[in-house]
């Protein structure tokens, strides 16, 4: 018996068959990146899910309280910022429009005149 079609492995990489854990894998040899961020994520709801033992709470609280000290120091200064750049903002938008509303009042005033002048 001479079959002349090539024999290929069921569970091989083009199986359209495959389990999925296999496909899994694949997906992970393939993607390798994508592994280092799936471990990360389940790190880091591991971390957050495990209770906090009263050392940690001891070692960290001062860091903690500096940490949140300085995220509303800059946000403090973000917002005067803001405020600032907002306000300069208006103003020179207010100053703008009542410049190019001068401008268009006297070129309809302009208008109006020879219109009028014409009849």
């Amino acid at each position: 018996m001479n079959d002349t079609t090539p024999m290929t492995e069921p569970n091989s990489d083009d199986a359209p068959d495959a389990s999925g854990a296999e496909r899994g894998l694949r997906l992970l040899r393939d993607n390798p990146l994508g592994l280092i961020l799936v471990g990360l994520a389940v790190g880091i709801i591991a971390g957050v899910l495990a209770p906090v033992s009263r050392i940690e709470r001891e070692k960290i609280a001062p860091i903690r309280d500096e940490v949140v000290d300085r995220a509303k120091r800059a946000a403090d200064d973000v917002v005067v910022h803001g405020r600032g750049v907002f306000e300069d903002t208006l103003s020179a938008a207010s100053a703008s429009a009542a410049k190019h509303g001068q401008a268009l009042a006297e070129d309809i005033q302009s208008e109006f005149r020879t219109t009028s002048a014409a009849r």
